[in-house]
């Protein structure tokens, strides 16, 4: 069920490279023999609190998206399954399966529901069950006036160095950073875990400051 089946996905999505290199996501056939990844990091490295730099010895990878998603859409029609355009209103267990009910009137019935609808989603508040854990991020893709500095080799998957000032109230954050090119780069300021949901126009400010820390504050956003 989407709400919007046309829509490309608009969220960064990046693993470690050897959890899909030889998985099974290889195998989907994808348009025009797209790779899984579109940007691919041989190295990666973690920055400490203190600045410290430490090597976690493993590729890492943004996932192609736009790929995936055609991907994975050609394979549900393959194996004959509809991709319904609807917004879900209601989850309902039942004994061996799920019933959703959407804005439109519809309900589907599955023996497994999962819910993709990320941070707004209103689902899981409404189940029972272990308190629940979130994470949450804001990203952007910036176009530097001057090159940035980082290598384009290397992904950085934890900058835990402190990128605002005074006391806010937020738990800790941390930043990737992601270079596509001498020019452009993307940073995505995130909550590891929080106990209730962080407000992503805080994690913005908190996204402000890191692009100061990092010396581009005037870097165009391009996405």
């Amino acid at each position: 069920v989407d709400a919007n089946p046309r829509v490309e996905w608009h969220c960064t999505y990046c693993t470690w490279l050897p959890e899909l290199d030889s998985s099974w996501i290889q195998g989907l056939k994808r348009p025009d023999g797209a790779e899984v990844f579109d940007l691919r990091f041989n190295s990666t490295v973690m920055i400490g609190p203190d600045g410290e730099r430490i090597q976690l010895g493993r590729g890492y990878g943004r996932l192609n998206s736009s790929a995936i998603r055609s991907s994975m859409i050609s394979t549900l029609r393959a194996g004959q399954g509809d991709l319904v355009e609807g917004v879900v209103s209601q989850v309902e267990h039942g004994e061996g399966y799920t019933q959703v009910k959407t804005t439109q009137g519809h309900t589907h019935r599955a023996k497994c529901v999962v819910d993709a609808s990320g941070h707004y989603t209103s689902q899981l508040d409404l189940a029972p069950g272990p308190h629940r854990r979130w994470q949450c991020f804001v990203g952007e893709t910036l176009r530097c006036p001057q090159p940035h500095g980082y290598d384009l080799g290397t992904a950085v998957i934890f900058d835990w160095r402190r990128a605002h000032e005074g006391e806010d109230g937020l738990p800790p954050t941390f930043a990737y950073v992601l270079p596509m090119d001498e020019h452009t780069v993307m940073v995505e300021e995130t909550v590891l875990m929080a106990d209730e949901k962080v407000p992503l126009d805080a994690i913005q400010v908190r996204l402000e400051g890191r692009k100061k820390l990092m010396g581009i504050e005037g870097a165009e956003v391009v996405g």
